[in-house]
C-alpha cells in the first residue's frame, strides 16, 4: 500500500474533533450484505440496478472465506476505534448516507471507503455505484458556512480531485487515492490515522504521525 501518494490535498489547518468525523464504510461487513451483492439480478431488474462488481471481483465467493479474510481483520481495528474515540463509524453507506454526512454542518472531515467500478468510473456505494461526475457535482453544490474535508479511500480515485478541489468554498480539501489500495490494509490504515484525531492536530498532522506508524508496522507492504 503506497501511502506516500494517496491523499496529496489534505493541507488543512482545521482541527477536527473526534465527533466532528465520519468515517463511512461501503463494502459488505455482514452476511446478508454480502449475499445480496453476489446475487445475480433479473434482467429486467438490471435494467433499473446501480452497477456492483466489488464482491463480484473477488476470488472470495463463499461468506466463511470473505468472513476470514477480509471481515474479521477489519474489525479489530474498527472495535478498537469505535471504543477508544466518539467518531461515528457508518457501515453500509449508501449515496444518500454520503450527501446527507456530507450536508450536515457538525462534520468536518468525512472519510468514505468504497470500491471504485473503472466502466463509466463510479464509486460503489452500498447501493451501487455513482459515478464521479455526479458526486463532484453534488460536492460542488453543497451550501455550508463552514467548510468540510472529504477523503475517498477508493481505488484510483484521482478524478474526484481535478472535479472539486479548490472550486468551492464549503470543500475545504479533497483526499483521494491515485493507485490501487486493498481494502484490509486500507481500513488498517485509516483507523490508526482517525486514532490521532484529538482536537489539538491538524489532518495533515494526523496523517503524517499514522504513516510514520504504519509503514514502521508494516514493511513488507
Amino acid at each position: 500500500m503506497d501511502v506516500h501518494s494517496n491523499w496529496k490535498h489534505l493541507l488543512n489547518p482545521m482541527m477536527p474533533k473526534e465527533e466532528e468525523v465520519c468515517l463511512m464504510i461501503s463494502p459488505p461487513l455482514t452476511k446478508e450484505r454480502f449475499t445480496e451483492d453476489l446475487m445475480i439480478l433479473p434482467w429486467y431488474k438490471r435494467l433499473r440496478a446501480k452497477p456492483k462488481e466489488f464482491i463480484r471481483l473477488l476470488p472470495l465467493k463463499k461468506w466463511e472465506k470473505y468472513e476470514s479474510e477480509i471481515v474479521l481483520p477489519i474489525l479489530g481495528p474498527l472495535s478498537d476505534l469505535l471504543e477508544s474515540s466518539k467518531i461515528l463509524i457508518k457501515p453500509n453507506a449508501t449515496s444518500e448516507h454520503f450527501k446527507e454526512i456530507c450536508s450536515r454542518s457538525k462534520f468536518k472531515l468525512v472519510l468514505l471507503v468504497a470500491h471504485h467500478i473503472n466502466k463509466g468510473s463510479l464509486i460503489e456505494f452500498a447501493d451501487g455505484g455513482v459515478s464521479i461526475s455526479s458526486t463532484s457535482k453534488f460536492l460542488l453544490s453543497l451550501k455550508r458556512q463552514e467548510p468540510v474535508s472529504v477523503v475517498f479511500i477508493s481505488c484510483e480515485s484521482t478524478e474526484i480531485k481535478f472535479l472539486t478541489y479548490g472550486k468551492s468554498k464549503s470543500i475545504q480539501s479533497i483526499g483521494y487515492s491515485s493507485q490501487k489500495v486493498p481494502f484490509v490494509g486500507a481500513m488498517s490504515f485509516v483507523c490508526l490515522w482517525l486514532s490521532f484525531i484529538n482536537g489539538k492536530r491538524s489532518i495533515m498532522d494526523t496523517y503524517d504521525l499514522a504513516i510514520r506508524q504504519f509503514l514502521k508496522e508494516h514493511r513488507n507492504l
